[in-house]
C-alpha cells in the first residue's frame, strides 16, 4: 500500500504552509509548527516565520532522546550569535 511522508521531506511545505498561516491568524493565536524539523537552524526558521511552538518527531525517533539536547544548545548558539 501507499506509505506516509515525514521527516526532511516535508520542511519546505510545512515553512510554506507556517508562513501562510501565520499571515492569516490573528497574531495571539497559537502556532505550532511540524514537519520536517531536524536541527536548531530548522527550529530556529519556524520561530522566526512565526510559530509559536515547534514540534520534532522523526529526527526525535531516529536521534534518540538527547536529540531535544542538542537542538536547545543549537538554539542558544544561534541566539547568541545574533
Amino acid at each position: 500500500g501507499a506509505g506516509g511522508l515525514s521527516g526532511a521531506p516535508l520542511a519546505p511545505r510545512a515553512l510554506e504552509v507556517l508562513r501562510t498561516l501565520r499571515r492569516a491568524l490573528p497574531a495571539e493565536a497559537c502556532v505550532i509548527s511540524v514537519g520536517g524539523v531536524d536541527t536548531a537552524e530548522d527550529v530556529q526558521a519556524r520561530l522566526d516565520a512565526g510559530a509559536t511552538l515547534v514540534q520534532g518527531y522523526t529526527a526525535f525517533l531516529y536521534r534518540g532522546p538527547l536529540w531535544a539536547r542538542s537542538i536547545n544548545a543549537g538554539l542558544a548558539r544561534i541566539r547568541r550569535a545574533r
